[in-house]
């Protein structure tokens, strides 16, 4: 049974109801907010650990931060109550989340899987072009994509319409032609993020056969530090983005055509936000330097 609470604004009394979905949102939110702080704290803390390829993951853990500071919570916030009760300053913070801050992850992702790309089938290039400057500088073009590709539309809502947290609130041609454009992008790079899985498993295939040979005493060693720290992880985060994002990404695609049922959406939300706290569970799992330095950190509170 639903619990019921009661907020006023102005004259009117909005009742919020808490239910399983809201709750589903809530521990998702949650979960994935302190996890994330967690481990971006680690990074920051311990500076050996924030190499030139785990600044990648660090802005990836960023990116997930903001958007559910952003998103997220304030979704949730959203779905509670029949109107937006929260002010216009607010609802502008929250329009920039869900329609700015929510591209960092996928781009951060996106980039994360060319690095992987770059350094298996041009290991010389790779290692030779590879340092702090130079993914300080993709970190900061993933940036720049999220703004480019949707702050029109987050100034346009800003700038044009006073009710645009409102579920209810028409929205002119323009807007609906660049959501179709953010979520056809997304849809984009979270493809090209799956097609990157085969080519890097096809890779590291070649590489246990070069580096093993015929001798069967290295084999065993050669698989499993290859295997065990760059396939298997990369192929779980492969396919965690495919079931977590993807029928989020297809259903509001699909729904600037045809009607989809809001509380679809509203579950697919939820499957989405589990990638948030998916990023640095596998993270600590599978990088024994950072489990350290985790249960360091608790050890010294």
């Amino acid at each position: 049974m639903a619990a019921v609470s009661n907020i006023t604004n102005t004259n009117v009394t909005l009742k919020a109801t808490f239910d399983t979905r809201s709750m589903a949102s809530s521990a998702v939110a949650i979960v994935g907010l302190i996890s994330n702080s967690l481990v971006l704290l680690v990074f920051l803390i311990r500076k050996e650990l924030l190499t030139s390829f785990n600044l990648y993951l660090a802005n990836l853990l960023l990116g997930n931060i903001l958007y559910i500071l952003s998103g997220a919570l304030f979704d949730i916030v959203s779905g509670l109550y029949p109107a937006w009760w929260l002010g216009p300053s607010w609802c502008i913070w929250y329009t920039y989340g869900i329609w700015t801050l929510a591209g960092i992850p996928i781009f951060s992702h996106l980039s994360i899987a060319l690095n992987r790309i770059w350094a298996l089938y041009a290991p010389l290039a790779y290692r030779g072009a590879q340092s702090m400057k130079a993914s300080l500088l993709v970190c900061t073009t993933v940036w720049a994509a999220a703004h480019a590709l949707s702050l029109p539309i987050v100034v346009t809502k800003a700038v044009y319409y006073s009710d645009i947290c409102n579920p209810n609130a028409e929205e002119s041609q323009f807007l609906h032609v660049w959501e179709l454009l953010i979520f056809v992008v997304n849809m984009v790079c979270v493809s090209m993020i799956i097609m990157t899985a085969p080519l890097v498993l096809c890779r590291l295939q070649w590489r246990i056969r070069v580096m093993a040979g015929n001798d069967p005493l290295q084999r065993p060693r050669t698989e499993e530090s290859i295997r065990k720290l760059q396939t298997v992880v990369f192929l779980i985060l492969t396919m965690s983005i495919f079931i977590f994002w993807t029928p989020l990404l297809f259903a509001l695609t699909v729904a600037n055509f045809v009607e989809v049922n809001a509380e679809l959406i509203s579950g697919l939300a939820i499957l989405y936000n589990v990638q948030m706290f998916m990023d640095p569970i596998l993270f600590i799992c599978t990088m024994k330097g950072l489990r350290i330095a985790l249960m360091s950190l608790f050890c010294m509170v």
